[in-house]
């Protein structure tokens, strides 16, 4: 009581530093015996692929910093020793490698929980084992989005893979093994499961003597400890004897049960049967797959019975095979390329060459109809194939035409300059192009050749109305015809308008055919495309669905639904009207109905407002559809993305604004018909 208060202070502050040195001594003495503990396990460590405890100067063990599991380099595929830490494949892809080991200098340690991945060829007993990935597709709804919308990543053991055999799928990256979907569903095919723990999943190993039919996970082999387990590595590299072999507990000799048994049994890794079956009730059995489709005997299409042609249809040659009849030698429900009018076989003129096909109606006398068209006749051996001069469209019926200057005096005074023009490059000219156009007539002169005078300027470096662009493909060049509706001033290819499923057709006022076009606001209602679905499953409607298509029955569908896709092919275009002005459709009602009498939903009517059909338009992607299509995105080398175009003409069927709304039946006829037709 008598020091003074300077004093007092100074043996306060002497005590609290020797507290804290206490306290860091302790701390010091607590990690050295964790550091001692830590180097005393890994000294008694396995590889937890192979299961040998021996290294090598070029086959060291190295541990996770953040997992802590034992691998050989040569069993994980590691090249060299990293110079500072080390992290296996799985906490580097879920970025535990971020957390590391952390110091033993540190106070506040962080725990580090178990790795939030599963084996797909096991139960996954093993704590915690070295994973890689697998390049297995991940789950998929009804609704064609992820069921693991975080990660899809699937993961296999390595010492799982290593007994399968599995190979990866780059060898100069060795970090990604091959599909196992098809291996696991052998398996669940043969309805086979682990004699350990009972489970019915992953991938298993038979016994391997002869006489006996169990099998086994290899990691509930490994775990019991009660059976010989020979792998087909070491630390040293392939073992000669027995590799990748095991045996049952009954079949096992106990002397020869590898030693590193025991070192599991201290690491405290050994796991009961009861353990490992109650682990694997915790996880449900997977799906057994879909047996695979039996081999049909190829039998003729027409003589198949209504089950056997699904099933044959499912052969792509066969389904291939089918269509080249259906779309070259059959003609019932083929339309005319120049009237649009589907004829009756009889009527129809098909090219042997180009495969163009033209009804009786549309040529005149002196065409001369016969199995090569006027343009394969006119064609000479080495020349290039004509083309149509008023639009960009490379198919369709040619016509020869010609036009001449009313006024011959300026051209005779520029030698040479109208052969670049108009004039001398009007040779052909599609019938549509030129039959639809009014200002265009059969020459009385030239026999069978259309006369451009009418439509091409005087400079000929153009044609009338060329300043009006066309309202499908954008383009000013070319002949274009106007909407007919009464101050509609929308301009089309005539072409254009055909391939984009506009009314593009002939008005009967008596006995004289008067051509024109409607444009998207002014169409009929069988010219939409909700109405074009629906003529096409009326066929399907009229006949008896329990017995099998005849070729004429199938060819009607076919002709119907080559159409539809490739107006759904300028989707890019024709979405942007539907938004804005929806589009022309009426119920189509059966005999007896009344439509007075009936619901919106017995109609099959759906509401809807420009802001709801965008939307729908964005989820079905119907422009980028539209674009695939078009640009032949689906095509692969000798065949096509049937999955992906599936799933869009899913996607597109399943958008009621646009379609109606279909039923399942509906659905899966026009996606299969649809995709025969691309």
């Amino acid at each position: 009581e008598f020091e003074q208060s300077g004093a007092l202070e100074k043996i306060e502050e002497e005590k609290r530093t020797h507290a804290k040195f206490r306290e860091i001594q302790a701390d010091r003495e607590a990690n050295y015996l964790e550091q001692q503990k830590q180097l005393e396990q890994d000294m008694d460590a396995v590889c937890s692929i192979c299961g040998d405890g021996e290294v090598t100067p070029e086959n060291q063990i190295l541990f996770c910093d953040t997992c802590d599991v034992a691998v050989h380099q040569m069993c994980y595929g590691i090249t060299r020793v990293p110079a500072g830490d080390y992290h296996c494949l799985a906490c580097r892809h879920l970025g535990r490698d971020k957390l590391g080991r952390k110091n033993c200098l540190s106070k506040n340690k962080v725990s580090v929980q178990p790795l939030p991945i599963a084996c797909e060829m096991c139960i996954s007993p093993q704590k915690p084992g070295a994973f890689m990935r697998t390049n297995m597709e991940p789950m998929v709804d009804s609704d064609g989005e992820n069921q693991e919308p975080v990660d899809t990543a699937k993961w296999v053991h390595v010492v799982c893979g290593k007994w399968h055999g599995l190979n990866f799928v780059d060898n100069s990256k060795p970090d990604l093994l091959e599909d196992i979907t098809e291996l696991r569903d052998s398996f669940r095919q043969q309805e086979l499961r682990c004699e350990l723990c009972l489970g019915e999943r992953g991938c298993l190993v038979k016994c391997i003597d002869e006489d006996c039919n169990k099998h086994f996970h290899v990691t509930c082999v490994r775990a019991v400890g009660t059976c010989e387990v020979n792998h087909g590595e070491d630390c040293h590299g392939d073992v000669t004897e027995n590799p990748w072999t095991l045996k049952c507990p009954a079949h096992s000799d106990a002397s020869k049960i590898p030693k590193n048994v025991e070192s599991d049994l201290k690491r405290k890794n050994f796991l009961t049967v009861e353990k490992l079956v109650e682990m694997a009730q915790k996880l449900p059995p997977e799906a057994r797959p879909k047996p695979k489709p039996q081999p049909v005997e190829m039998v003729p299409f027409n003589r198949a019975s209504a089950e056997e042609q699904k099933m044959l249809l499912n052969d792509p040659a066969y389904e291939k095979a089918l269509l080249h009849e259906l779309t070259m030698n059959r003609s019932a429900g083929l339309r005319c390329e120049v009237c649009d009018l589907v004829c009756d076989g009889k009527q129809l003129v098909k090219c042997k060459f180009c495969k163009e096909t033209v009804c009786r109606g549309c040529l005149i006398p002196s065409d001369n109809a016969t199995e090569r068209c006027i343009k394969c006749k006119h064609a000479k051996a080495g020349e290039v194939a004509p083309t149509c001069v008023g639009c960009h469209c490379p198919h369709g019926p040619l016509r020869p035409c010609f036009a001449r200057p009313v006024n011959m005096g300026p051209w005779t005074k520029r030698k040479g300059s109208i052969e670049k023009s108009l004039f001398a490059k009007a040779k052909w000219i599609h019938s549509l192009c030129g039959l639809w156009n009014p200002k265009i007539f059969f020459s009385p002169k030239e026999t069978g050749k259309l006369d451009l005078v009418n439509v091409i300027m005087a400079h000929g470096k153009g044609f009338v109305e060329e300043r009006h662009p066309c309202a499908v493909c954008g383009m000013t060049f070319g002949l274009k015809i106007q909407c007919c509706r009464y101050r509609c001033e929308t301009y089309f290819h005539a072409t254009c308008a055909r391939q984009v499923g506009l009314e593009v057709r002939e008005s009967m006022e008596g006995n004289v055919a008067t051509p024109y076009v409607k444009c998207y606001r002014h169409v009929g209602n069988e010219f939409n495309i909700r109405a074009r679905l629906e003529d096409l499953y009326e066929i399907e409607k009229t006949r008896r669905k329990e017995k099998p298509l005849n070729f004429v029955e199938a060819a009607r569908i076919m002709n119907a639904a080559l159409p539809i896709v490739r107006i759904l092919g300028w989707a890019w275009r024709w979405a942007e009207w539907w938004v804005d002005y929806d589009q022309s459709w009426e119920p189509l009602l059966e005999p007896g109905q009344k439509e007075k009498d009936m619901t919106k939903e017995e109609l099959r009517i759906v509401d809807s407002t420009r802001e709801s059909r965008c939307e729908d338009a964005r989820q079905c992607r119907l422009i980028a559809f539209g674009a695939a299509l078009r640009n032949r995105l689906y095509d692969e080398d000798d065949d096509f993305d049937r999955e992906a175009l599936d799933r869009a003409l899913r996607a597109f069927l399943n958008t009621k604004s646009l379609v109606g709304p279909l039923d399942k039946d509906e659905i899966d006829f026009h996606a299969d018909w649809l995709g025969r037709a691309y």
